[in-house]
């Protein structure tokens, strides 16, 4: 089963619409495949390469959270895996200053360890993934410099 990973910076507002309603998670979710979403970036299948090249799946305590928000609070319903989550202003700026600190080659860096392990999408059997990944994560630092900067949150969720 395919399984696609999405961010969506959180407005003040943005985060109590949610709050106040919850199923509009699903809505935002939902709407990544029906055009432009301020602040939302669909990962597609690379979200869990990401991972293993950002925390190593967690291990790095801060850049653990940039995809998959493992310290933040669960809001919303159930998606197809699990519910989404939320990170503060606060992590989302310590995030955003983690992720400006990588080198320009952090993903070439990293990307064998992709090679012997079970990643989701497949990604590490091909070169070609890496400058996918690469790009990716440009996304991902953009995402959490402008987030940051507009004193935003994060959601992040596994659909």
């Amino acid at each position: 089963m395919e399984m696609y990973g999405v961010l969506c910076t959180l407005s003040d507002k943005r985060l109590r619409q949610i709050e106040q309603t919850p199923a509009l998670v699903s809505e935002l979710v939902g709407a990544r495949d029906d055009g432009d979403v301020p602040g939302l970036l669909d990962l597609g299948r690379k979200w869990d390469a990401l991972d293993v090249i950002l925390s190593d799946r967690g291990r790095d305590p801060v850049l653990g959270d940039a995809i998959l928000a493992r310290t933040g609070r669960t809001i919303g319903p159930d998606l197809s895996f699990g519910r989404a989550r939320v990170l503060t202003p606060a992590r989302v700026a310590e995030i955003s200053v983690a992720v400006t600190k990588l080198p320009r080659d952090h993903v070439r860096q990293r990307y064998a360890k992709l090679v012997d392990m079970t990643v989701h999408g497949d990604y590490g059997k091909d070169d070609e993934h890496a400058d996918e990944l690469a790009r990716g994560l440009g996304q991902v630092v953009a995402l959490y410099a402008r987030a940051a900067q507009a004193g935003h949150g994060m959601l992040a969720a596994v659909v």
